[in-house]
């Protein structure tokens, strides 16, 4: 196989490796929207400034900010990603 040939076939793959994970990515988030909206829903019903309340709260925020990861941040990024959670 020619250079040329191993550099398309490299950037194939590479474009394959990024429909994948921005599928996975999309799925995830799927998943997390409703989990995020019964946990805001849990937040309003218990009692404010509650330790209930702020254990609740904390775990939203994290899934914010793990929402607010891309399929990008998956892959090259990944620790990164891990860090903000």
């Amino acid at each position: 196989m020619h250079r040329s040939e191993q550099s398309i076939a490299h950037q194939q793959r590479l474009q394959i490796m990024g429909t994948m994970t921005g599928g996975i990515a999309h799925e995830f988030n799927n998943f997390l929207t409703p989990i995020m909206g019964y946990a805001e829903l849990l937040m309003m019903e218990l009692p404010e400034g509650s330790e209930e309340q702020d254990s609740v709260k904390k775990k939203f925020m994290r899934l914010r900010k793990s929402k607010g990861c891309s399929a990008p941040d998956f892959v090259p990024k990944s620790k990164e990603c891990r860090d903000r959670l």
